[in-house]
């Protein structure tokens, strides 16, 4: 189930930007663009180079998923805006102590309404808090005590509100369970073949080049973690890296899945990570120049090679932009839906019948009320919960059979061989299919149920 503030946030837009198709989409638009100015903040305080800040903004704003989900109707750049914001609030200097605690509580709840993945985050940002305090001395411990206990409030309040909105939940778990979304606990060698599955996945979108993303930016993300123990920053090596193994460990016990857009709240801080690897890199070749300028061995000034790895830098990344745009292509749709309704409304007869096929009915009923001036009038499937398998496929193809006598079935989102599944059933019942439209990724047929063919 999506977080509360965020379904809230969608209701209030819908109704602020009435009839307009991309209003559900404004929200995530929102989240991204705050995440940059978030990001940027993050820049100056940790990285403060502005080519290295430059790197990092351009390897998390060309990232694939990221763009996607920026423009997608889902929680996802929600998690990405809260992860940013969330370590600025931690790396942020205060003038007062009240006023550190008052902040970290409020941004904090906040979160949890907004994030499904908060108390993750939370459980980091406490551990940094902790560490920080015994580090400088500075705060008292009402530092690290009172924001954890708003958070804990707010979480159990979250959850139990989740948990009697959340109809099916067995219904999400198998659907994880039937797509590989939770590590195998059975075995060592299973559980690595899982983690490295899901690090190619996560990585492949950072760099699009073929095997860069997990030959060069992987082994940056390491070297940056390195760093940071290194230079002994065990509070934001805590924030930046433990995250990952709870989300492992909770997709063990099949508590939250793993897939790359599960993970997209992470993508800051690897992008953070992969720029200290190369801030190392680079600080070690200037060190490196300096102890053979003072031997003698080199005759340009330092300053002279810094400058040379910076454009050699430069020159890196423009093939790097360049493979995105070969890579992908805009817009990026899923779906057109809005398309495919508006050519069936185009060729459809007052007696002829709409039945939808139950994947994606809220995004039908949706297009379907804010498109037209008179609905069509959709008839969307429904499925029984927690059925056996095949059980589901009987009751919709009962249900198609019962429809008007002519009657349109959309696909949204099936493949071609399932939607040929059911298409095929009704020819085979002797049905006539009369017409068809399709567009990007929905197809529908219309059928004549009233008479059959010999």
């Amino acid at each position: 189930m999506a977080p509360l503030l965020f379904l809230e946030m969608e209701e209030l837009f819908s109704q602020i930007i009435a009839n307009f198709g991309y209003a559900l989409r404004f929200f995530p638009l929102l989240c991204f663009i705050g995440t940059f100015v978030g990001f940027v903040k993050v820049c100056k305080i940790l990285v403060k180079n502005p080519l290295l800040t430059l790197f990092a903004l351009s390897i998390l704003g060309w990232n694939y998923r990221i763009i996607f989900y920026s423009v997608e109707i889902k929680q996802y750049m929600g998690e990405v805006l809260v992860t940013t914001w969330l370590l600025y609030f931690l790396l942020k200097p205060y003038q007062t102590e009240s006023r550190k605690i008052t902040t970290l509580s409020i941004v904090g709840c906040i979160s949890i309404f907004l994030s499904s993945v908060a108390p993750i985050l939370l459980l980091s940002a406490g551990a940094y808090l902790l560490i920080d305090y015994y580090q400088s001395k500075k705060d008292s411990f009402d530092v690290v005590l009172t924001p954890s206990l708003w958070w804990s409030r707010t979480f159990v309040l979250n959850y139990f509100i989740i948990y009697f909105k959340n109809t099916n939940p067995k219904t999400h778990k198998l659907h994880w369970i039937k797509n590989y979304g939770f590590m195998p606990g059975e075995d060592f060698a299973s559980m690595i073949r899982f983690i490295s599955a899901k690090k190619e996945e996560v990585f492949d979108d950072f760099i699009t080049i073929p095997f860069l993303g997990i030959n060069v930016f992987f082994w940056l993300v390491i070297l940056g973690c390195m760093a940071l123990l290194i230079n002994k920053n065990w509070k934001l090596f805590i924030f930046c890296c433990i995250p990952l193994p709870i989300h492992f460990l909770l997709s063990m016990f099949q508590a939250y899945a793993v897939t790359p857009r599960l993970l997209l709240y992470l993508y800051p801080t690897i992008a953070l990570l992969g720029t200290f690897g190369l801030s190392f890199i680079l600080s070690g070749l200037i060190k490196m120049a300096q102890r053979l300028r003072n031997r003698e061995l080199i005759t340009k000034p330092v300053f002279s090679y810094e400058r040379t790895w910076w454009v050699a830098l430069l020159i890196i990344m423009i093939p790097y932009f360049c493979s995105w745009f070969f890579s992908h292509s805009f817009i990026i749709k899923q779906s057109e839906v809005k398309e495919c309704l508006q050519l069936i409304m185009d060729k459809r007869k007052d007696e002829e019948g709409v039945y939808n096929f139950p994947t994606d009915n809220v995004i039908v009923r949706y297009y379907n009320e804010i498109n037209f001036k008179q609905n069509l009038p959709i008839k969307f499937g429904t499925i029984v919960p927690n059925a056996p398998a095949g059980t589901n496929s009987t009751h919709i193809l009962k249900e198609m059979q019962e429809q008007n006598n002519k009657s349109w079935f959309i696909f949204v989102g099936l493949s071609k061989d399932s939607s040929n599944f059911y298409i095929k059933h009704l020819r085979s019942l002797g049905f006539r299919k009369m017409d068809s439209v399709s567009t990007y990724n929905v197809n529908s047929y219309l059928f004549d149920l009233g008479s059959k063919f010999n």
